[in-house]
């Protein structure tokens, strides 16, 4: 944190009420251990992501004085978590708003921590998984804009079940038009950039992905010629970054 930056807010009375409402603590006196994951200012607004000992995984957004990130992401994840119940994706338990120490607003979401591991190996079988995961999203509307690695976590159990975490992102579409599916083929060129997947495991994931979203021949055409056209512009970025992390240098 930039030493220019106030001090992180304490926690509020109408955090440990709505964290003990929800059962993310099971009294006050447990909101000392909860844990901080992650913590990162963007402008003047304080972005925290916490584990509570019962299973909650927290993200706070403090407003401090000066400018603010006003994206609502909190707002976005609840939402498409909600559309997406009853799909290997965490339950919401929703967020409070509220004026902090600053005097400005604060939001504190909560969702449920769900078990996997990240993904560390690609297959036939989690190619197919991916599509048929992200499949189930679209239908229902939902776009995640962030189909990387990290979001990825696969269930050590029988069915080796793929679950993705975050949601802040993400786009809900009421019906299916151009930017609906343009906004799926930005997904699909993403998500190839990431994972660093090749041609040919791309053509295996969109395969499966068909198999379980049949588009329109207008809605396939849309979403080929989006991640054909970002394809390229990745390919090249992919390309421009490891020329800067080559080092050359002439005797």
């Amino acid at each position: 944190m930039n030493d220019l930056q106030p001090s992180p807010p304490d926690w509020s009375p109408e955090e440990i009420r709505f964290l003990s409402d929800i059962g993310a603590i099971d009294h006050p006196g447990q909101i000392e251990d909860v844990e901080l994951i992650k913590r990162r200012w963007v402008y003047r607004t304080l972005r925290e992501v916490f584990r509570t000992p019962n299973g909650f995984i927290l993200k706070r957004y403090a407003n401090a004085p000066g400018r603010n990130d006003m994206r609502r992401v909190w707002q976005r994840e609840d939402g498409a978590l909600r559309e997406l119940e009853g799909l290997p994706v965490p339950n919401t338990s929703g967020f409070i708003q509220f004026r902090n120490h600053w005097g400005k607003q604060s939001i504190l979401y909560a969702r449920s921590m769900v078990p996997g591991s990240p993904i560390t190996d690609i297959n036939q079988p989690l190619l197919e998984k991916i599509g048929h995961l992200l499949a189930s999203f679209h239908q229902r509307g939902i776009i995640t804009q962030d189909a990387s690695p990290d979001n990825f976590l696969l269930e050590e159990n029988t069915d080796q079940t793929l679950w993705f975490i975050d949601f802040g992102r993400a786009r809900h579409y009421r019906s299916a038009n151009a930017l609906y599916w343009t906004s799926i083929g930005k997904e699909f060129a993403l998500l190839q950039y990431h994972f660093g997947l090749s041609s040919a495991q791309m053509t295996s994931l969109l395969a499966a992905y068909w198999q379980k979203s049949p588009h329109s021949r207008l809605g396939q055409t849309f979403i080929l010629w989006r991640f054909h056209r970002l394809q390229r512009r990745y390919v090249r970025r992919a390309h421009t970054r490891l020329l800067s992390m080559t080092d050359v240098t002439k005797p």
